[in-house]
């Protein structure tokens, strides 16, 4: 009976979660760099259920707790806009229903914002398995 209930109080959670994920009206967000030498982009999406894929390849799975936190904060910085592309580019798109903003600075621009430096660091580590 105590493992039905565990259960039961598992999936009540994961679906207030994925649920607290919509409500943020975050749908996709796209991260990664590129430029430089080869001017070649890396791209990754992290996905509503915790999914980090690298075009169609799924490199990693976080668990809907920090997708849910990673969404709040992209959500936040979804009316920043920032747009300084360097030789070597750092972006964070914010896939919403109705828009998208993309946001994009260099190792050298001064101006942006530590939350939006801050997520991406976030998201970065998230794309490798701990």
């Amino acid at each position: 009976m105590n493992k039905i209930c565990l259960i039961l109080v598992f999936f009540c959670t994961a679906c207030i979660t994925k649920k607290e994920i919509a409500k943020t009206g975050v749908e996709q967000i796209q991260f990664g760099s590129g430029g430089g030498f080869t001017g070649e982009y890396i791209t990754y999406t992290l996905f509503q259920d915790g999914e980090i894929k690298k075009g169609e390849k799924i490199v990693n799975k976080i668990s809907l707790k920090e997708t849910l936190s990673r969404y709040a904060e992209a959500k936040s910085l979804s009316a920043y806009t920032f747009n300084d592309p360097q030789n070597m580019t750092y972006f964070i798109g914010i896939l919403m229903k109705n828009d998208t903003n993309n946001i994009s600075w260099g190792i050298e621009s001064q101006e942006i914002n530590k939350e939006t430096q801050n997520l991406y660091k976030k998201l970065i580590q998230s794309t490798t398995t701990n």
